[in-house]
This record gives structure tokens, sequence and C-alpha cells, in this order.
């Protein structure tokens, strides 16, 4: 179990004891300090002198996306887990990680998790919502229909990795820090020809904030998709992303759209629109949403997004 960190002692101790609080324990918690400058460290050695299966390491090149990867490398097992240090899984959570990969680990070399917010209004909807895909995915897996598990990308904050296929692409990871670190594992996973899916049922919470940032902040943290998909020359699918990335930039820039609940928004010049953060990189669900406002069944589907609507 790996979670990487910087400047986080305020989310940090939550997210821990989740991870400790499993109804089947993980075998170790590997919280890798990035250079922080809170009391992030002070927070997890006091949590690691209780509970001893959590240690503590230093990853001196800054960036999430070395962190984790050093995490990786430090990390015993054969299944490498990872959260952020915001996340806040389930009880079952580590139960279920394992299960899939017993059951459907030599087809899926990696997998994600569903995630909502714990900070954020109305996430009873995208839970329910949730709940029904994992329902759907988990039917179709003890049907022997492995395929509908399938998902093009993974979800950093709730996500885990075969170690045999770590090591197989370790060598191939950006170090960039102005990439998706988790699109670009995906990519490196992707073009080794490992299979990445839906983890049914096990469900994470991650904090809301990044939708709190100012609007071009946010506007430069969604082409991160973009600039990960063209380096790793994906020229076509950096273009077809932009629609989902100007989507959620528009729900964030035009005052009458709200961000949060994926529900049919009318606007005052009169059109539905369905512009929340269901998409992947935004962190609330792989599920996407259709302009009827209901959830959609598979797990891969991106928003169908529009441009910004003029002002």
């Amino acid at each position: 179990m790996i979670v990487p960190v910087y400047n986080e002692e305020e989310m940090l101790a939550d997210c821990l004891r989740t991870l400790v609080d499993q109804d089947d324990p993980v075998d170790e918690i590997v919280v890798v300090d990035n250079n922080s400058t809170d009391a992030s460290v002070a927070v997890a050695e006091a949590l690691a002198d209780q509970f001893p299966v959590i240690r503590v390491m230093r990853a001196r090149e800054q960036g999430v996306i070395n962190a984790r990867s050093e995490g990786f490398d430090e990390a015993v097992g054969d299944v490498l887990a990872r959260v952020d240090a915001d996340t806040r899984v389930t009880p079952s959570w580590a139960r279920t990680v394992r299960d899939f990969f017993l059951s459907h680990g030599n087809r899926f070399a990696a997998g994600s998790g569903l995630c909502s917010c714990h900070d954020l209004p109305w996430q009873g909807v995208f839970r329910r919502q949730q709940r029904r895909i994992s329902d759907s995915v988990a039917a179709s897996l003890a049907d022997g229909d492995e395929s509908a598990a399938e998902s093009p990308r993974l979800f950093g904050s709730n996500m885990a990795i075969d170690r045999q296929a770590w090591e197989t692409v370790r060598a191939d990871r950006s170090r960039s820090t102005d990439v998706f670190e988790d699109l670009d594992l995906s990519l490196t996973l992707e073009a080794a020809g490992y299979r990445m899916g839906l983890i049914p049922h096990a469900d994470a919470q991650i904090s809301g904030r990044r939708f709190l940032s100012p609007p071009r902040a946010y506007l430069r943290y969604c082409w991160r998709d973009q600039r990960t998909l063209r380096r790793r020359g994906h020229i076509r699918r950096a273009w077809r992303a932009v629609g989902d990335d100007r989507a959620r930039a528009d729900a964030v820039l035009l005052p009458h759209v709200d961000p949060v609940p994926c529900v049919r928004t009318p606007t005052p010049n009169g059109c539905d629109r369905v512009d929340c953060c269901a998409a992947t990189s935004t962190g609330c669900s792989p599920a996407g949403i259709d302009r009827a406002g209901s959830a959609v069944t598979s797990p891969t589907r991106q928003l169908d997004a529009r441009p910004p609507t003029p002002r």
C-alpha cells in the first residue's frame, strides 16, 4: 500500500486510519514523503509508532509521479496498491482488491475503484450511481464476462497494479511532473499489452478541493490530459480528450453551471447541460454522464462534451 505525501498534515491521518482499519488487513502501508514542509512526516511517524504496518520513507525527487514510483519500488507484495493522502477507503477495500486480482489477475494487470468526494455536497447521487455500476460489473464478472470490467485508464487516487507488470513498465515511465502520472502509467501498460479494469466495490472517497482552484489553474490542470497523450505519441487521442477538458473547464468558468451534481442542469439560455465531475481524470467516477442526466453503465465511456457556451 503506497501513499505519496506532500504537505498533507490535515488529511493524512484520516487516510492512514482507514487503511489500518481493514477487515482484511493490508501487508504494509508505505508513506512516501515528498519533501513536505508541514507536519506530514510527524503525523505519519506518530501513527507508525501506533501501527507497525506503517512505515515512512522519503522521495527526494519532487513530484507525485516520482514519489509513487519510489514507493512501488520499495514496497513488498505481489499487488501494489496506491491511494492519495486525501483518500479514505471503505473497510472492505483491501479484501475487494485482493479478490479481484485472485479471480481476474490473469486478464487484468491493474485496476481502479470508483471514487466520490468526502467534502462536497450531493455525493449521495454519485455513490448510488457507482453502486449500480459496480453491481452490474460484478454480475458480469460472476457470469464469466470479464470484458465488462475493461477500462482504458487508471485513477491514481484509488488503484492497484500487479508487481510483475510494474517491473515490466517502470523503466518506461515518465519522470516529468507536468503530466497525469496515472494516465502516463496507463499508457505504458497499454503499450506493453496489459489490460486494466474497474474493480467493482473497491470504493473510496477523496477530497474535492481541486474544484475550488482558480479557473485558470484548474484549466491548466485539466490540460495535462493532452500533454500526457501527446508525449506518448497519441495525437488523435489528445484531440479527442480536448472536449472532455473543455467541458470540465466550462463547468468551472460558467457561473450558471454547477460542477458538482451529475444531473440535468437547465441553463439561462434554455439548454440542458450535464457538465460535472464525472470524467475519469477529475476524480469522482470513471463513469460518464450522458446529456439526459443518466449514468452511463460502461465505466470506460468519457463525458459527452460540447465546447463552452459563449458569454
